[in-house]
């Protein structure tokens, strides 16, 4: 397999179509088939299968799909090495954050970053959730991932290590009726018997953890878009 064949088969399984992949890789759907069609008669087995929402990775696919990014990126850090000796920064970095990271803090990093390393190309996978950054981690589909610190207990893999870049603090907000005995101080009795709409388990990972600190609150099943925490 050549790199332009690792890179076809990582682009069609991130975007699980071949026409959007021919579109991001500048190749005509035919191309991308074709060259599908090859790796698959090379290797002696399927990647991908087609559903009704388009292709999806076999088992055997997925299975190989992190060794493919490996070979990308072990390309890309050889011409990095080469363009180090002779005395020049170059490369790509591919960093995957939320939406709230990207909008608040990327920016500005980026910026900064740009005037210090003009000649290094960000590539920036955003509106991800921690579980999907640590999963883009360990598939070494990404080289660096900023999300909640909760999110570290589930990294599995020995090579990822994590560092804490940035403390805030946890704030309730609450309407004009809600009184505390202490201004600024909410306590776990406070929160007796008051109904809590926080986002889904992937993406209120801080919220959560504390509530479910708390014995006061029960969890209840609601809409996968909405969860509440009630005392009953």
């Amino acid at each position: 397999m050549t790199l332009s064949d690792y890179i076809i088969f990582t682009t069609v399984s991130e975007l699980k179509n071949m026409s959007l992949a021919s579109d991001k890789l500048y190749l005509t759907r035919s191309a991308i088939s074709h060259a599908i069609s090859r790796i698959e008669r090379e290797i002696g087995f399927p990647l991908f299968i087609k559903n009704t929402h388009g292709i999806e990775l076999t088992d055997n696919g997925a299975a190989l799909l992190p060794l493919a990014y490996a070979v990308i990126q072990n390309h890309q850090h050889f011409n990095e090495k080469i363009a180090a000796i002779n005395g020049l920064a170059s490369g790509n970095v591919r960093l995957g954050t939320c939406s709230s990271i990207c909008i608040n803090w990327i920016p500005e990093l980026v910026n900064n970053f740009r005037h210090h390393y003009p000649d290094i190309q960000i590539h920036i996978f955003a509106g991800i959730n921690n579980a999907q950054i640590v999963k883009k981690l360990e598939q070494n589909e990404i080289d660096i991932g900023i999300s909640s610190y909760y999110s570290c207990d589930t990294i599995s893999s020995s090579a990822i290590s994590s560092t804490v870049i940035y403390e805030d603090e946890m704030v309730c907000v609450a309407n004009s009726d809600f009184h505390t005995s202490t201004p600024g101080i909410i306590t776990a009795e406070e929160l007796q018997n008051s109904a809590f709409i926080i986002s889904d388990q992937d993406y209120g990972v801080e919220s959560r953890s504390v509530l479910e600190k708390l014995p006061l609150l029960q969890p209840l099943t609601m809409p996968d878009w909405l969860q509440w925490h009630l005392r009953v």
